[in-house]
């Protein structure tokens, strides 16, 4: 909803669904989940490296809820797929520990 001036009139939110996408405790109405990479039939005994990276991958509710505020809000979900490599770029780099773990040995 926008204002004669075209600005977002944000609702209010009286259960606090909405929180800001640096908050890390908030109550969103929905439980927790696990998500899983699924990945073809034979591909472990193809390359077992691809499937051993695949299993060490592992991305925070806050890392995720900041993607997902910035391609739906910031690039009102009109991302490019060069802005979304470049968001991963960014990812990798701000997060390099991280994902040179799931690196290790491979």
């Amino acid at each position: 909803m926008c204002d004669e001036d075209g600005q977002i009139l944000w609702l209010t939110d009286p259960w606090g669904f909405f929180s800001e996408p640096e908050a890390t405790d908030y109550y969103t109405g929905f439980p927790g989940a696990t998500i899983y990479i699924a990945y073809r039939a034979g591909l472990e005994d193809e390359h077992p490296d691809v499937v051993k990276l695949l299993e060490r991958i592992s991305v925070t509710i806050a890392d995720l809820n900041a993607y997902c505020y910035w391609e739906s809000i910031v690039k009102d979900g009109e991302a490019t797929v060069e802005e979304k490599s470049e968001y991963a770029r960014q990812w990798i780099e701000d997060n390099r520990a991280e994902v040179n773990s799931w690196l290790a040995g491979l």
